[in-house]
């Protein structure tokens, strides 16, 4: 919804995981959230916000600072830009919205492992941001893996990176879910 990043798009995420618990759907002792972009950035807070609900968390091309990810977008993207005020907020006039929304300001919070995913060339996500997190959640004892490959963009290409992202990722999962 509208400027629920956040907000009730992360309540119908928590509900979602809350539900197929109780009905026996989801082991309690065994779901992770997962999620690339928007759903990076998902993942990144409900470990901030959430991390009672979930064993670990992974975040691909995840965005950790929204005031970054909206200086950053490029000139030519301005429609864009527009578009983006309406859906998450302006970075300016609502500077305390952003602030309680971005997980690099919330990171003392986490307390379940995480996996963050980045492409050295992503424009949308910033490996500044993305090492500042990491970091901060290293300062806080908190198991922290990270993939950086500095000639990637947003989505891995090249076979290796593609490949070597699932192996990690199946044994991150298995470490933190697996009895």
């Amino acid at each position: 919804g509208f400027k629920e990043w956040g907000g009730k798009i992360q309540d119908d995420i928590t509900d979602g995981v809350k539900w197929l618990i109780k009905e026996g759907i989801a082991d309690r002792e065994r779901v992770a959230i997962v999620g690339k972009g928007f759903g990076g950035y998902s993942a990144l807070h409900a470990a901030c916000f959430n991390s009672d609900l979930y064993k670990c968390a992974v975040s691909y091309s995840g965005y950790t600072n929204l005031f970054t990810y909206f200086r950053d977008i490029p000139p030519y993207f301005k429609s864009y830009v527009q578009k983006m005020y309406q859906v998450v907020g302006n970075p300016i006039r609502e500077a305390e919205l952003f602030k309680n929304i971005s997980p690099v300001f919330h990171s003392d919070k986490v307390k379940i492992p995480v996996l963050l995913v980045q492409g050295g060339k992503d424009r949308f996500s910033s490996v500044t941001d993305a090492n500042q997190f990491v970091q901060k959640l290293k300062n806080n004892n908190i198991p922290v893996q990270y993939i950086l490959k500095e000639d990637e963009d947003r989505t891995f290409k090249r076979d290796e990176n593609v490949f070597g992202y699932y192996n990690e990722l199946e044994r991150f999962l298995a470490k933190y879910l697996v009895d």
